[in-house]
Protein backbone atom coordinates (compact mmCIF):
# COMPACT_ATOMS: atom_id res chain seq x y z
CA UNK A 1 0.00 0.00 0.00
CA UNK A 2 2.78 2.44 0.92
CA UNK A 3 4.63 1.61 -2.29
CA UNK A 4 1.50 2.39 -4.30
CA UNK A 5 1.10 5.73 -2.52
CA UNK A 6 4.78 6.49 -3.18
CA UNK A 7 4.20 5.78 -6.90
CA UNK A 8 1.22 8.17 -6.99
CA UNK A 9 3.28 10.75 -5.13
CA UNK A 10 6.04 10.37 -7.75
CA UNK A 11 3.58 10.93 -10.59
CA UNK A 12 2.38 14.18 -9.00
CA UNK A 13 5.97 15.29 -8.46
CA UNK A 14 6.95 14.58 -12.06
CA UNK A 15 4.00 16.54 -13.42
CA UNK A 16 4.85 19.49 -11.18
CA UNK A 17 8.54 19.45 -12.09
CA UNK A 18 7.67 19.16 -15.80
CA UNK A 19 5.44 22.23 -15.59
CA UNK A 20 8.27 24.27 -14.07
CA UNK A 21 10.85 22.86 -16.49
CA UNK A 22 8.71 23.89 -19.48
CA UNK A 23 8.00 27.26 -17.79
CA UNK A 24 4.27 26.66 -17.81
CA UNK A 25 4.62 27.36 -14.10
CA UNK A 26 7.29 29.97 -13.34
CA UNK A 27 9.53 30.84 -10.44
CA UNK A 28 9.24 34.41 -9.25
CA UNK A 29 11.98 36.61 -7.89
CA UNK A 30 11.45 38.04 -4.41
CA UNK A 31 13.21 41.24 -5.48
CA UNK A 32 16.26 40.75 -3.26
CA UNK A 33 19.16 38.33 -2.95
CA UNK A 34 17.67 34.99 -1.92
CA UNK A 35 19.39 31.94 -0.48
CA UNK A 36 17.45 28.70 -0.06
CA UNK A 37 18.40 26.21 2.65
CA UNK A 38 16.60 22.92 2.15
CA UNK A 39 16.86 19.17 1.85
CA UNK A 40 15.54 16.26 -0.15
CA UNK A 41 14.40 14.24 2.87
CA UNK A 42 11.76 14.80 5.54
CA UNK A 43 14.00 16.44 8.11
CA UNK A 44 16.87 16.02 10.50
CA UNK A 45 19.54 17.56 8.29
CA UNK A 46 20.13 20.66 10.43
CA UNK A 47 18.38 23.37 8.45
CA UNK A 48 17.60 25.43 11.55
CA UNK A 49 21.16 25.67 12.94
CA UNK A 50 22.50 26.37 9.44
CA UNK A 51 19.91 29.11 8.94
CA UNK A 52 20.93 30.57 12.30
CA UNK A 53 24.61 30.55 11.31
CA UNK A 54 23.88 32.20 7.96
CA UNK A 55 21.76 34.85 9.68
CA UNK A 56 24.56 35.64 12.11
CA UNK A 57 27.18 35.68 9.35
CA UNK A 58 25.22 38.14 7.22
CA UNK A 59 24.21 40.31 10.17
CA UNK A 60 27.87 40.64 11.09
CA UNK A 61 28.36 42.15 7.62
CA UNK A 62 25.75 44.81 8.51
CA UNK A 63 23.12 43.22 6.30
CA UNK A 64 19.46 43.19 7.36
CA UNK A 65 18.36 39.57 7.12
CA UNK A 66 14.80 38.32 6.76
CA UNK A 67 14.13 34.61 7.24
CA UNK A 68 11.07 33.26 5.45
CA UNK A 69 9.81 29.96 6.82
CA UNK A 70 6.62 27.95 6.82
CA UNK A 71 6.58 27.28 10.57
CA UNK A 72 5.63 23.62 10.58
CA UNK A 73 2.92 22.44 13.04
CA UNK A 74 2.18 25.94 14.34
CA UNK A 75 -1.27 27.15 15.29
CA UNK A 76 -3.22 28.62 12.34
CA UNK A 77 -0.66 27.55 9.67
CA UNK A 78 -2.38 29.59 6.95
CA UNK A 79 -1.85 32.82 8.85
CA UNK A 80 1.20 35.00 8.24
CA UNK A 81 3.06 35.64 11.50
CA UNK A 82 5.85 38.13 12.16
CA UNK A 83 7.84 36.09 14.65
CA UNK A 84 10.53 38.72 15.23
CA UNK A 85 11.66 42.09 13.97
CA UNK A 86 15.44 42.32 13.92
CA UNK A 87 15.86 40.71 17.33
CA UNK A 88 12.55 41.75 18.94
CA UNK A 89 10.52 38.60 19.67
CA UNK A 90 6.84 39.02 18.79
CA UNK A 91 5.36 35.49 19.00
CA UNK A 92 5.59 32.28 21.01
CA UNK A 93 6.23 28.69 19.91
CA UNK A 94 2.55 27.80 19.62
CA UNK A 95 1.81 30.65 17.21
CA UNK A 96 5.16 30.79 15.42
CA UNK A 97 6.32 27.18 15.45
CA UNK A 98 9.33 25.80 17.31
CA UNK A 99 11.99 26.33 14.64
CA UNK A 100 11.01 29.92 13.65
CA UNK A 101 11.08 30.92 17.33
CA UNK A 102 14.49 29.29 17.81
CA UNK A 103 15.85 31.22 14.80
CA UNK A 104 14.31 34.45 16.10
CA UNK A 105 15.81 34.05 19.57
CA UNK A 106 19.31 33.31 18.36
CA UNK A 107 19.68 35.91 15.62
CA UNK A 108 19.09 39.56 14.81
CA UNK A 109 17.09 38.63 11.73
CA UNK A 110 13.44 39.32 11.12
CA UNK A 111 11.56 36.03 10.92
CA UNK A 112 8.23 35.54 9.13
CA UNK A 113 6.26 32.30 9.33
CA UNK A 114 4.12 32.01 6.21
CA UNK A 115 3.54 29.15 3.77
CA UNK A 116 3.27 31.80 1.03
CA UNK A 117 6.86 33.01 0.74
CA UNK A 118 6.01 35.49 -2.04
CA UNK A 119 3.34 37.19 0.07
CA UNK A 120 5.68 37.27 3.07
CA UNK A 121 8.55 38.71 1.02
CA UNK A 122 6.38 41.45 -0.46
CA UNK A 123 5.23 42.48 3.00
CA UNK A 124 8.78 42.35 4.35
CA UNK A 125 10.19 44.60 1.60
CA UNK A 126 7.54 47.20 2.32
CA UNK A 127 7.65 47.06 6.11
CA UNK A 128 11.06 45.70 7.14
CA UNK A 129 13.38 46.88 4.32
CA UNK A 130 15.68 43.81 4.43
CA UNK A 131 18.83 43.35 2.33
CA UNK A 132 18.63 39.58 1.86
CA UNK A 133 16.14 36.73 2.22
CA UNK A 134 16.94 33.32 3.69
CA UNK A 135 14.42 30.67 2.71
CA UNK A 136 14.19 28.00 5.40
CA UNK A 137 13.22 24.54 4.10
CA UNK A 138 12.54 25.69 0.55
CA UNK A 139 14.18 23.21 -1.85
CA UNK A 140 10.70 22.06 -2.92
CA UNK A 141 9.29 25.61 -3.01
CA UNK A 142 9.71 26.08 -6.75
CA UNK A 143 7.49 29.17 -6.87
CA UNK A 144 10.44 31.26 -5.67
CA UNK A 145 13.64 31.96 -7.61
CA UNK A 146 16.79 31.70 -5.52
CA UNK A 147 20.30 32.98 -6.15
CA UNK A 148 21.81 30.04 -4.29
CA UNK A 149 20.13 26.67 -3.82
CA UNK A 150 21.75 24.83 -0.90
CA UNK A 151 20.78 21.24 -0.10
CA UNK A 152 21.68 19.75 3.26
CA UNK A 153 22.37 16.02 3.53
CA UNK A 154 22.34 14.30 6.94
CA UNK A 155 25.47 12.14 7.01
CA UNK A 156 23.83 9.81 9.55
CA UNK A 157 20.82 9.08 7.37
CA UNK A 158 21.34 10.66 3.95
CA UNK A 159 18.55 9.08 1.90
CA UNK A 160 16.81 6.58 4.19
CA UNK A 161 15.71 3.49 2.31
CA UNK A 162 15.89 5.44 -1.02
CA UNK A 163 12.08 5.41 -1.26
CA UNK A 164 9.72 8.35 -1.65
CA UNK A 165 7.11 9.34 0.89
CA UNK A 166 5.26 7.68 2.49
CA UNK A 167 7.24 4.45 2.03
CA UNK A 168 10.51 6.30 2.72
CA UNK A 169 11.85 9.70 3.77
CA UNK A 170 12.57 11.15 0.32
CA UNK A 171 10.52 14.21 -0.62
CA UNK A 172 11.72 13.93 -4.22
CA UNK A 173 13.59 11.35 -6.31
CA UNK A 174 17.37 11.59 -6.14
CA UNK A 175 17.40 12.93 -9.70
CA UNK A 176 16.16 16.23 -8.22
CA UNK A 177 19.60 16.72 -6.69
CA UNK A 178 20.57 18.16 -10.07
CA UNK A 179 18.77 21.40 -9.10
CA UNK A 180 21.16 22.13 -6.23
CA UNK A 181 23.99 24.63 -6.54
CA UNK A 182 25.72 23.51 -3.34
CA UNK A 183 25.58 20.51 -1.03
CA UNK A 184 26.39 20.61 2.67
CA UNK A 185 26.91 17.26 4.40
CA UNK A 186 25.99 17.75 8.05
CA UNK A 187 27.01 15.93 11.25
CA UNK A 188 30.02 14.54 9.45
CA UNK A 189 31.93 13.98 12.71
CA UNK A 190 29.34 11.39 13.79
CA UNK A 191 30.10 8.94 10.97
CA UNK A 192 33.16 7.22 9.52
CA UNK A 193 35.11 8.93 6.67
CA UNK A 194 34.34 6.12 4.21
CA UNK A 195 30.61 6.73 4.71
CA UNK A 196 31.06 10.35 3.63
CA UNK A 197 32.89 9.24 0.49
CA UNK A 198 29.97 6.96 -0.44
CA UNK A 199 27.44 9.77 0.07
CA UNK A 200 29.47 12.08 -2.16
CA UNK A 201 29.63 9.38 -4.85
CA UNK A 202 25.83 9.16 -4.89
CA UNK A 203 25.51 12.95 -5.11
CA UNK A 204 27.95 13.02 -8.03
CA UNK A 205 25.83 10.51 -9.96
CA UNK A 206 23.06 13.09 -10.15
CA UNK A 207 24.98 16.35 -9.91
CA UNK A 208 28.60 16.22 -11.14
CA UNK A 209 29.30 19.95 -10.90
CA UNK A 210 27.87 21.33 -7.65
CA UNK A 211 30.24 22.12 -4.79
CA UNK A 212 30.17 19.77 -1.82
CA UNK A 213 31.10 20.96 1.67
CA UNK A 214 31.13 19.25 5.05
CA UNK A 215 29.90 20.50 8.42
CA UNK A 216 30.64 19.05 11.85
CA UNK A 217 28.08 19.35 14.62
CA UNK A 218 29.34 20.58 17.97
CA UNK A 219 27.92 21.43 21.36
CA UNK A 220 28.04 25.19 21.72
CA UNK A 221 26.89 25.30 25.33
CA UNK A 222 24.53 23.67 27.81
CA UNK A 223 22.11 25.82 29.77
CA UNK A 224 19.62 25.29 32.56
CA UNK A 225 16.12 25.50 31.09
CA UNK A 226 14.63 27.24 34.13
CA UNK A 227 17.15 29.93 34.97
CA UNK A 228 19.09 30.16 31.66
CA UNK A 229 22.45 29.84 33.42
CA UNK A 230 25.21 27.97 31.64
CA UNK A 231 25.75 24.50 33.06
CA UNK A 232 29.23 23.20 33.75
CA UNK A 233 30.86 20.20 35.43
CA UNK A 234 28.20 17.71 34.34
CA UNK A 235 30.53 14.77 33.83
CA UNK A 236 29.58 13.01 37.08
CA UNK A 237 25.82 13.21 36.59
CA UNK A 238 23.47 10.66 35.06
CA UNK A 239 21.10 11.89 32.33
CA UNK A 240 17.94 10.97 30.51
CA UNK A 241 18.14 12.20 26.90
CA UNK A 242 14.83 13.43 25.44
CA UNK A 243 14.08 14.83 21.99
CA UNK A 244 11.35 15.34 19.43
CA UNK A 245 13.34 15.73 16.22
CA UNK A 246 13.43 14.03 12.83
CA UNK A 247 16.61 12.06 13.54
CA UNK A 248 16.84 11.41 17.30
CA UNK A 249 19.84 9.12 16.83
CA UNK A 250 21.97 12.15 15.89
CA UNK A 251 21.21 13.79 19.26
CA UNK A 252 21.92 10.61 21.21
CA UNK A 253 25.13 9.91 19.31
CA UNK A 254 26.38 13.47 19.85
CA UNK A 255 25.85 13.16 23.61
CA UNK A 256 27.62 9.81 23.68
CA UNK A 257 30.49 11.23 21.64
CA UNK A 258 30.91 13.88 24.34
CA UNK A 259 30.82 11.12 26.97
CA UNK A 260 27.63 12.07 28.77
CA UNK A 261 26.47 9.25 31.00
CA UNK A 262 23.06 8.41 29.54
CA UNK A 263 20.98 6.05 31.64
CA UNK A 264 18.02 6.31 29.31
CA UNK A 265 16.71 7.77 26.05
CA UNK A 266 13.25 8.73 24.88
CA UNK A 267 12.18 10.19 21.54
CA UNK A 268 8.96 11.82 20.43
CA UNK A 269 7.78 12.59 16.87
CA UNK A 270 9.38 15.53 15.08
CA UNK A 271 7.91 18.91 16.12
CA UNK A 272 6.13 17.21 19.03
CA UNK A 273 3.87 19.51 21.07
CA UNK A 274 4.74 18.54 24.64
CA UNK A 275 1.91 18.22 27.17
CA UNK A 276 1.74 17.92 30.95
CA UNK A 277 1.22 14.18 30.46
CA UNK A 278 4.45 13.96 28.48
CA UNK A 279 6.32 15.74 31.27
CA UNK A 280 4.95 13.24 33.79
CA UNK A 281 6.10 10.39 31.57
CA UNK A 282 9.58 11.93 31.26
CA UNK A 283 9.87 12.48 35.04
CA UNK A 284 8.74 8.91 35.73
CA UNK A 285 11.30 7.48 33.33
CA UNK A 286 14.05 9.72 34.75
CA UNK A 287 13.40 8.34 38.23
CA UNK A 288 13.22 4.79 36.93
CA UNK A 289 16.53 5.18 35.11
CA UNK A 290 18.10 6.97 38.10
CA UNK A 291 18.85 10.07 36.06
CA UNK A 292 19.88 13.24 37.90
CA UNK A 293 18.64 15.52 35.12
CA UNK A 294 17.21 15.58 31.61
CA UNK A 295 18.96 16.69 28.41
CA UNK A 296 16.86 18.16 25.58
CA UNK A 297 17.47 19.96 22.29
CA UNK A 298 16.90 23.69 21.79
CA UNK A 299 14.02 22.82 19.46
CA UNK A 300 12.28 20.94 22.28
CA UNK A 301 13.09 23.58 24.89
CA UNK A 302 10.90 26.29 23.33
CA UNK A 303 7.85 24.07 23.89
CA UNK A 304 8.82 22.59 27.25
CA UNK A 305 9.57 25.93 28.92
CA UNK A 306 5.89 26.86 29.16
CA UNK A 307 5.08 23.70 31.16
CA UNK A 308 5.45 22.99 34.87
CA UNK A 309 8.73 21.08 35.09
CA UNK A 310 9.51 19.38 38.38
CA UNK A 311 12.69 17.72 37.12
CA UNK A 312 15.88 19.55 36.20
CA UNK A 313 16.21 20.13 32.46
CA UNK A 314 19.34 21.13 30.57
CA UNK A 315 19.24 22.43 27.00
CA UNK A 316 21.99 21.24 24.64
CA UNK A 317 22.71 24.11 22.25
CA UNK A 318 24.39 22.89 19.07
CA UNK A 319 25.88 24.56 16.03
CA UNK A 320 27.72 23.56 12.88
CA UNK A 321 31.35 24.16 12.06
CA UNK A 322 32.21 24.49 8.39
CA UNK A 323 35.13 25.67 6.29
CA UNK A 324 36.04 29.25 5.46
CA UNK A 325 35.56 28.35 1.78
CA UNK A 326 31.89 27.69 2.46
CA UNK A 327 31.54 31.01 4.30
CA UNK A 328 33.27 32.85 1.46
CA UNK A 329 30.94 31.29 -1.08
CA UNK A 330 27.89 32.57 0.82
CA UNK A 331 29.27 36.11 1.03
CA UNK A 332 30.32 36.07 -2.62
CA UNK A 333 26.80 35.10 -3.66
CA UNK A 334 25.36 38.05 -1.75
CA UNK A 335 27.83 40.47 -3.34
CA UNK A 336 27.18 39.32 -6.91
CA UNK A 337 24.50 40.85 -9.08
CA UNK A 338 21.26 38.93 -9.24
CA UNK A 339 19.61 37.83 -12.48
CA UNK A 340 16.07 37.06 -11.35
CA UNK A 341 13.57 35.13 -13.43
CA UNK A 342 9.91 36.04 -13.64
Amino acid sequence: MLSLLSYLYLLILKIRLFLYEKRILRSRSLGLKTISIGNITTGGTGKTPVTILFSKLLSEKNLKVCVLTRGYKRKNPRKSILVSKYGEILADAEIAGDEPLEIARKTKASVIADANRIRAASWAIENLKPDVFLLDDAFQHLKVHRDLNIVLIDALNPFGNYKLLPAGILREPLSSLQRADVFLLTKTNLVEPNELVEIEKIIRLFNPSASIFRAEIEIEKIRNLKNETEAKNLSKQNFLAVCGIANPESFFRLLQKHEFNLTGKISFPDHHAYSAKDVEKISFLAKKKKADAILVTAKDAVKLERLNLSSEYFVVETSFKFSEDFTSMILQTISQKSHPRD
